[in-house]
């Protein structure tokens, strides 16, 4: 019987796939297979409840991780994969270099890396599915955080304990919510969970107002995630399937 450690790099899950499709040899499809869907899911829940230190693939750093599963993904067809992918490469690299750059080559600057493995290849079919991906989210954050400013409010909350003080910070409290951030040094921030900032970010509130901004963002981000696949010209959750 086959044993694996706890982690492997990306590479090593590829070759597992190459040979087991090859050489017929199900059980290395079936970890690596395993392996994938764990760390990239297509729930909300499944990606909350994933932690990195317990994720199953990782290489030098969490870059060339992404890079690799979307590599391998587009290789050997595996769709499902691909949204949760995609986020956690725009939640890692700041895209506007990539419409910026001094050749006008978006493309083809997109995932360049000097220093990202050479076996790494990224198809341009991905990198014109996360560019265009990421202008649809920086579109669907912009208006999802001007319906969140129009009335009628959630702050303050009905049982707000410092109405006056909450009152005079609703406006700000709602536009500071990382979910809305874009940050130049760690990308977007839509999916991450509420206790990573959130309660930094609404420390002026009362206890009361603060349920009501984290009711907010899991709303947010339920819905961000409902429509992940859609941002990367992929089919909805229901209907998306792997061709491997």
């Amino acid at each position: 019987m086959l044993e694996f450690g706890r982690s492997l790099p990306s590479g090593v899950v590829r070759s597992m796939l190459r040979l087991g499709r090859k050489y017929a040899i199900p059980c290395l499809e079936k970890e690596a297979l395993s392996r994938l869907r764990h760390d990239f899911p297509t729930t909300l829940e499944e990606w909350d409840t994933s932690e990195p230190e317990d994720h199953q693939i990782k290489d030098a750093n969490s870059l060339h991780t992404v890079l690799g599963v979307i590599s391998i993904a587009h290789e050997f067809r595996l769709f499902t994969i691909l949204p949760a992918a995609y986020a956690e490469y725009l939640g890692i690299s700041f895209l506007v270099a990539s419409f910026c750059h001094k050749n006008a080559m978006a493309s083809d600057h997109f995932f360049e890396q000097d220093d990202v493995p050479k076996d790494i290849c990224i198809p341009v079919k991905a990198r014109e599915c996360c560019l265009i991906g990421y202008a649809k989210i920086l579109n669907y954050l912009k208006k999802a955080s001007t319906d969140a400013l129009c009335p009628p409010m959630i702050l303050p909350s009905e049982t707000c304990s410092r109405s006056g003080k909450c009152k005079t910070i609703k406006w700000k409290a709602i536009q500071e919510l990382p979910i809305w951030l874009t940050e130049e040094s760690s990308g977007l921030s839509i999916l991450d969970r509420w206790g990573k900032r959130g309660p930094e970010a609404t420390g002026g509130l009362c206890s009361r107002c603060q349920d009501e901004a984290k009711k907010l963002t899991n709303e947010v981000r339920s819905q961000f995630w409902s429509v992940l696949p859609s941002f990367f010209g992929l089919a909805v959750w229901a209907d998306l399937k792997d061709d491997f």
